[in-house]
């Protein structure tokens, strides 16, 4: 069994790297590995290869914001019937609102909690599109500034810059508070995982952490309760970046993709070959029908050349009713 919890955090710096949960699994193990040492972590893996992980983690979401749940698209036949529905009427500048939201709609990639909660209790997205026109909701604007900033290469033989030594890192600033919700099972300890969050929050996440960025500060730590039970639940959506195994889903509703080509941290014992074998997975929002497995997800092994190393793609679910 397990219970939920929310971890939030406020950025204090800019940050380079991106709050997914592959990213954030990676420092909790380095945590226990610095805090608790290598039995304790190997303990740890091993519960995580065979499906029994202490801990589950979703991605970061900013500012109460969720992946919205795309049950299907609307259609252009649909256009006319949402419209009339709306407006009570044919008026052409009314169908020309309508197809506006529609097209918002169709671009839109996050909603408040409460209409992430409607979707999973089994409300449709035609329903939201026409709550949002009716109460003419616009996506939030983006709260995020991103700037490339220049750094120089440095030989590590000679300790001087290359000529032409010179690449970029975009460093994202945030005007906001940062969420990441955390399954835990009942028999692992909470003061365990609380030192654990602390390590990241004294440390910081990302790249170039030691050079001040990805500093955060804890708004709070404390258990979440309010994701539903849903009655009739036939399908999840997932909150984290999603590697799946077999019989974990029976269909794929929707979903969206990526390609990831992960490094390891500076300290272990093979730093002159950072980088993992490539890797696709589900991000957050993707939606599928049920399958078999009680624990979905998959745990790479063999991703590096350092045969210790693995790439978690246990992702953090919620149940929806399709």
């Amino acid at each position: 069994m397990y219970k939920t919890y929310l971890w939030k955090v406020k950025p204090t710096s800019s940050y380079i790297t991106p709050w997914q949960s592959d990213t954030i699994y990676g420092h909790l193990l380095w945590a226990v590995l610095f805090l608790y040492g290598e039995e304790e972590l190997n303990e740890i893996i091993e519960s995580f290869k065979s499906y029994k992980p202490p801990f589950i983690c979703s991605n970061g979401f900013v500012n109460d914001e969720f992946p919205l749940i795309k049950k299907s698209l609307i259609l252009r036949e649909d256009v006319k019937k949402i419209s009339q529905d709306i407006y009570g009427d044919n008026n052409p500048n009314e169908l020309i609102k309508t197809i506006r939201g529609i097209k918002e709609s169709n671009k839109r990639k996050a909603v408040g909690f409460n209409e992430f909660e409607k979707l999973r209790e089994g409300g449709t997205n035609k329903e939201l599109l026409k709550s949002l026109l009716v109460e003419k909701k616009a996506e939030k604007k983006s709260i995020f500034s991103e700037i490339p900033i220049m750094h120089n290469v440095v030989n590590r033989l000679s300790g001087v810059t290359e000529e032409n030594g010179i690449y970029t890192l975009n460093e994202k600033f945030l005007d906001g508070e940062i969420s990441i919700f955390i399954k835990v099972r009942e028999d692992f300890p909470l003061e365990k995982l609380n030192s654990l969050l602390k390590y990241i929050e004294i440390n910081g996440f990302g790249k170039k952490a030691s050079s001040g960025k990805g500093q955060v500060e804890r708004v709070e730590f404390r258990e979440f309760n309010e994701f539903k039970n849903i009655e009739n639940a036939n399908g999840f959506v997932v909150l984290s970046n999603f590697i799946p195994k077999f019989g974990d889903y029976s269909e794929v509703v929707t979903g969206s993709i990526i390609t990831k080509r992960g490094k390891t941290s500076n300290d272990i014992d093979t730093p002159e070959f950072p980088f993992k074998k490539p890797f696709i997975c589900y991000t957050p929002g993707s939606l599928f029908k049920r399958g078999d497995n009680k624990v979905v997800g998959n745990v790479l092994k063999n991703i590096h050349i350092d045969s210790r190393i693995i790439q978690i793609g246990i992702p953090f679910v919620v149940e929806v009713k399709i």
